[in-house]
């Protein structure tokens, strides 16, 4: 009886992942974070691209992370669900900001952000690159 009660959920999770691919979650997810950054639509598509390909998660997480999202939006109450979306959004949102020139240009807000690969954020790419490191000429 308790795995019935799931398959409706499921079943609806399994259609909607159509709808909510593994791209148009990392893009609604800076959208929301970061609502107050100009970004290019273009700028988002090529950075969800790159982030699905350095960052696979199964079908499985893609359809859980779809529901979450919108059983979050249905039932807000739900700690545990809000907790594993809010840690998805605030993962991407943190990841595409070290993969832009954000930090670069100070973090000003009125500035269009703009992506500059998926490089930046790997550590073993780039292990020293640290956006808020000043240096002085010696």
């Amino acid at each position: 009886m308790g795995l019935l009660a799931f398959a409706p959920i499921a079943a609806w999770g399994v259609s909607s992942t159509a709808f909510f691919s593994y791209e148009r979650l990392v893009i609604e997810a800076i959208r929301k974070r970061l609502w107050y950054l100009s970004i290019d639509s273009a700028t988002l598509s090529r950075f969800a691209s790159d982030y699905t390909n350095a960052v696979p998660k199964s079908s499985l997480s893609i359809m859980l992370i779809a529901i979450g999202v919108n059983v979050d939006a249905l039932f807000p109450h739900i700690s545990r669900l809000r907790n594993r979306v809010e840690y998805f959004e605030e993962y991407v949102a943190t990841y595409f900001l070290n993969c832009s020139d954000f930090f670069h240009n100070g973090a000003d807000e009125s500035r269009e952000v703009k992506y500059l690969g998926i490089s930046f954020a790997d550590i073993y790419e780039r292990p020293c690159n640290n956006p808020f490191a000043k240096f002085e000429d010696l």
